[in-house]
């Protein structure tokens, strides 16, 4: 005999597809997992500045030399979800003797018993190292007005730091105290840093995300599987997979194999008291439904795994039936 419980999840393995306006037929669909990817990356934008040539020998600092831009992997999460397989659709015919725990259905389609459809969801997420700045060349040539400018504008920042300095330490004709102080050390400060940035340029950061999707097919060699999930360019960012110049990750999915039931000996009594084994059920009498297997999934950039996980995969599991009379 099965059991509520066992009935429950055989219900949650059955995904109905639609009532049949036409009596009593059902009409449903084994469900199939489909694997979520969302992935998280984080953009660097480095703009150099008007006098980016001139800052390590006037100014004594490094500065960004050109323009660039670089995408990163901050996070990846995995998620479950589970629809309808449209390639595997079942229907059978309600008669007198047909168990009512089937007729039952839950608010998402699914074939349920005495309490809701089991709903299998999973995600793990994983944040990854802020990567480092590319490495930047140096501009071949820069034209003598552009150096003049450049030095020009280095007295400047040079002038308004003496100048700061004198007010803090009261070096200066006009006398600042409270208030007026603080405003006119802040100005001096908003001025060297406005001229400043020509030489040290600019840095922003921005984050940006995506997702995809993988649908794992059964593999009739039973070895792991891998799917390209996504690529990532290192200045254009995320891209789907089959990218020609993107980097490409990978979902790895190894299954545990799905043991069988033992098939139940059914057999009738006669009268006489000869055994002889009962006639099988037809196709109309029991419902199809899954098992799922238990997969680890993995993603890789086919050296490092990023994150990973266990899922159940409807799809790659085993199917079995369950009669509908008594």
């Amino acid at each position: 005999m099965i059991t509520m419980s066992a009935m429950n999840i055989i219900a949650a393995s059955l995904l109905a597809a639609g009532l049949s306006t036409g009596g009593r037929t059902i009409t449903y669909s084994l469900p199939q997992t489909v694997i979520e990817v969302e992935v998280s990356t984080v953009r660097e934008e480095w703009h150099a500045g008007l006098y980016s040539a001139y800052a390590k020998e006037l100014l004594g600092i490094e500065s960004v030399l050109r323009d660039s831009t670089a995408y990163s992997i901050s996070g990846v999460t995995i998620k479950a979800r589970t629809e309808a397989d449209q390639s595997a659709r079942y229907r059978f015919e309600l008669t007198e003797g047909a168990q009512p725990v089937y007729l039952s259905m839950t608010e998402h389609g699914l074939l349920a018993g005495t309490s809701d459809a089991i709903s299998i969801e999973a995600g793990q997420s994983q944040a990854l190292a802020k990567p480092q700045a590319p490495e930047l060349g140096r501009l071949n040539w820069v034209s003598g007005k552009l150096e003049a400018e450049a030095k020009a504008a280095a007295k400047q920042i040079a002038e308004l730091r003496e100048a700061r300095y004198n007010i803090l330490t009261g070096n200066t004709d006009a006398t600042y105290s409270g208030d007026a102080l603080r405003a006119a050390v802040e100005e001096l400060r908003r001025m060297e840093e406005e001229i400043l940035l020509c030489f040290t340029g600019t840095y922003t950061t921005s984050t940006e995300s995506a997702s995809f999707e993988v649908v794992p097919q059964v593999d009739e060699t039973h070895q792991a599987m891998v799917y390209e999930a996504f690529c990532l360019h290192p200045t254009k960012g995320i891209e789907g997979p089959g990218s020609v110049e993107g980097i490409p990750y990978y979902l790895e999915i190894d299954c545990e194999a799905v043991a069988r039931p033992e098939e139940p000996q059914c057999e009738e009594v006669p009268e006489d008291g000869k055994r002889k084994k009962a006639e099988p059920a037809s196709p109309s009498q029991y419902i199809t439904y899954r098992i799922p297997a238990m997969c680890r999934v993995r993603l890789t950039d086919g050296e490092r795994t990023l994150t990973g996980l266990r899922l159940a995969i409807y799809q790659l599991g085993i199917e079995e039936q369950y009669p509908i009379y008594n």
